[in-house]
């Protein structure tokens, strides 16, 4: 007989707030978007779902899932950014950059129809 772990992790789902403000670049809204990102995922990153907070100290990094140097607008993209471990920011950064660089005629496209808004 095989032995099996079943982990079940939670669909991460953040509820953001109408009155406040969520961004990559401005440090206040920086930290907003770190807060409900840690909320939304019980405290886990978002890959490998380790403990992101340790005795106080939040170790996570806010990670674009498709990788912002595709396009200016994904930089601001709130929908498009999660919260993982150092590990496994710096792991799929290095691995997978090149890899996921999407064709520019996607990238054309996405520009001109996207507003990138909060759902």
């Amino acid at each position: 007989m095989e032995d099996f772990l079943v982990l079940e992790i939670p669909a991460f789902k953040p509820h953001y707030k109408r009155w406040k403000k969520y961004g990559y670049k401005n440090p206040v809204e920086k930290s907003n978007l770190k807060d409900i990102l840690e909320e939304s995922t019980g405290g886990y990153c978002m890959y490998c779902y380790s403990r992101i907070r340790v005795d106080g100290k939040l170790y996570a990094n806010l990670e674009h899932a498709i990788e912002k140097s595709n396009s200016d607008k994904l930089i601001e993209c709130i929908p498009d950014i999660g919260l993982s471990c150092s590990v496994c920011n710096q792991t799929f950064k290095r691995i997978g950059e090149q890899k996921r660089k999407i064709p520019q005629k996607i990238i054309d496209q996405y520009e001109k129809s996207s507003r990138c808004s909060i759902e």
